[in-house]
């Protein structure tokens, strides 16, 4: 065993230094050795008995094993902290950075994320695609369930900018929500920036039934409304659609209105 001749500790070593047995250091119970017990393969440990166990370094702090080894942290047990000296989570990571964590994957495949699960049979994975992000249920049967605590709102939302589509069913959203599919609700709002009460206007320029049947027979379709061919093309919006509807409905009762007075007066000659 070398010595400095400048000794800087009580014991100050360079080269290599063999213990048999276990390194107990300081006053709170540091342990370094290796332990094992009834014929089972020895492993290695650093522990304490009484104290936090705290891994410093005033540059970078390093752990790591020979090769492809894995590396275990309470393994048995406890919480591990990172930034915090409190942990109250099996990991927990407190930091004044905004983005906490960072997973980073250098392979070839065109999928990356987290996985998290109960088990090896239900988990759901975080993952990052060559399409973008995702979320999703690993299990051919599993439901991805979305909810939060006290029936508070979820809320999607795009951060930068004011783009951005979600789309359910389908990967190539053309609106702010887009459905591949059907929608079940007890109650739909539709918001309007105008309703059909002019038509009972004294200016209302009302179409004789005359021009309304000429309309027809050339357009296969009723004045304002629009073509089969349109509407498979382009869809129809709810809000619109239930606008000029009411319109025509409110249009009939004139006519029907107009209708009773001819009758009238046919009875009364």
């Amino acid at each position: 065993m070398e010595m400095y001749m400048f000794v800087r500790a009580q014991i100050d070593v360079v080269g290599d230094a063999h213990i048999s047995g276990v390194l107990k250091v300081g006053t709170n119970s540091l342990y370094i050795g290796t332990i094992g017990s009834g014929g089972t393969t020895a492993d290695n440990y650093i522990y304490t008995t009484d104290a936090p166990l705290r891994i410093n370094g005033f540059e970078d702090a390093t752990i790591q094993t020979g090769g492809v080894q894995n590396t275990l942290l309470n393994p048995d047990g406890g919480n591990v902290g990172i930034g915090t000296d409190d942990p109250n989570m099996t990991l927990s990571v407190v930091s004044d950075n905004k983005f906490l964590t960072r997973f980073g994957y250098t392979g070839t495949d065109n999928i990356s994320g987290v996985r998290i699960g109960r088990n090896d049979q239900s988990y759901a994975d975080i993952v990052c695609t060559s399409a973008g992000f995702g979320i999703g249920a690993c299990v051919s049967s599993a439901t991805l369930p979305m909810s939060t605590q006290d029936n508070v709102h979820i809320d999607f939302f795009i951060e930068r900018g004011s783009g951005g589509f979600v789309g359910i069913g389908t990967t190539s959203p053309q609106r702010k929500l887009d459905v591949a599919g059907g929608i079940r609700a007890c109650r739909i709002e539709v918001e309007a920036n105008s309703w059909c009460d002019y038509v009972f206007y004294s200016d209302y320029n009302l179409m004789s039934l005359y021009e309304v049947e000429q309309y027809i027979k050339e357009n296969k379709h009723l004045p304002e409304i629009p073509s089969e061919k349109e509407v498979l093309e382009n869809g129809i919006d709810l809000g619109e659609m239930n606008a000029l509807l009411l319109k025509k409905i409110e249009e009939l009762t004139l006519y029907m209105i107009e209708q009773e007075k001819r009758i009238k007066v046919l009875e009364n000659k």
